[in-house]
């Protein structure tokens, strides 16, 4: 079975005391993999979600990259955003 979210019930949950009420429990963090981070936080803004901050990690300003034990080079950047109120609880 495939649930599809309309865009007014993903803002409407996102507002409104999402926050203590929320389908999706008592969210602290949730992480999205993507191949292009830009598109996919130009999507969340939409919904409200936001602003972001963009962190990026390569060898020139990360030391000791490894991967499974092993030495390696990489990219990887990392995107922040917060919606709605957090307690620290």
């Amino acid at each position: 079975m495939t649930i599809v979210l309309q865009q007014d019930s993903v803002l409407k949950a996102l507002s409104g005391g999402a926050e203590t009420d929320s389908f999706l429990g008592n969210v602290v963090e949730l992480a999205i993999v993507t191949s292009d981070h830009k598109r996919t936080m130009d999507g969340l803004l939409k919904l409200g979600i936001g602003p972001w901050r963009v962190y990026k990690f390569s060898p020139e300003n990360t030391e000791n990259q490894t991967y499974r034990g092993e030495a390696v080079s990489f990219e990887l950047t990392v995107c922040f955003a917060q919606s709605g109120i957090w307690s620290g609880n």
